[in-house]
């Protein structure tokens, strides 16, 4: 009886810490009108657009939402790379809690630029909106830094992180666009992203942190077992 007990609580601590969807073309997620859903969240009105340069495009993208506890990973990879002069694009799309709540709090923004590509500036600014795409701003952040081109992290050697997003009051439903500006150093060169991402935090509900309670409990108690 205590080992299944035991082995009910390792298997809430393992689905209660990670949980992943499978990547999708962005193409393929604009075109079907497709939602992707994992946990509680919801992700879905997709929308791409280039309004300067070249060498980015939705097919090109792949978009994946993984979880981590409460927690959520919406990543965005491919070869989102300019062309031989400066790229202007935005990412939009929304993200929900399926029943209402928990209510998101917070989003994060990070990138990877594209390795052994040459060095060049990037600007991103997202927004968070309520209502459509060109609601109500319910929050902003903007960063802007120059990448050299063995650069392989973000941001080099910011002092002040500015890419955070505290969505005050928190909502259920948030409307999200990202502009991304990349231009090379040198004109004709290659500068751009492999991987972007965002974390979205939200506010704890008390039956979330029980189960996480009782998975971490669980695999506590088996960790000690086999020490013993």
């Amino acid at each position: 009886m205590k080992r299944n007990v035991r082995f009910v609580l390792i298997v809430l601590a393992v689905l209660s810490l990670a949980n992943a969807a499978n990547a999708t073309s962005l193409a393929t997620l604009i075109s079907g009108n497709t939602q992707i859903i994992l946990g509680d969240k919801v992700f879905g009105d997709w929308s791409f657009n280039l309004s300067s340069g070249s060498g980015v495009t939705s097919a090109g993208i792949d978009v994946a939402v993984t979880q981590i506890g409460y927690t959520y990973w919406l990543t965005f990879t491919g070869d989102m790379i300019t062309g031989t002069t400066g790229t202007d694009f935005q990412l939009y799309y929304t993200v929900a809690t399926v029943s209402g709540s928990p209510l998101i709090i917070g989003i994060d923004q990070w990138m990877q630029p594209s390795p052994g590509l040459d060095g060049g500036t990037v600007i991103i600014t997202e927004t968070a909106h309520s209502g459509s795409f060109v609601g109500p701003q319910v929050a902003m952040s903007t960063v802007g830094f120059n990448l050299a081109g063995s650069d392989t992290q973000d941001p080099p050697a910011e002092l002040v992180q500015l890419d955070s997003l505290v969505i005050s009051p928190p909502l259920s439903k948030i409307w999200v666009v990202k502009d991304l500006y990349i231009n090379p150093a040198v004109p004709g060169s290659e500068m751009g992203f492999s991987i972007l991402k965002q974390s979205f935090h939200q506010v704890p509900e008390p039956g979330t942190l029980l189960l996480l309670g009782l998975g971490l409990s669980g695999l506590a108690l088996w960790v000690r077992k086999n020490r013993n």
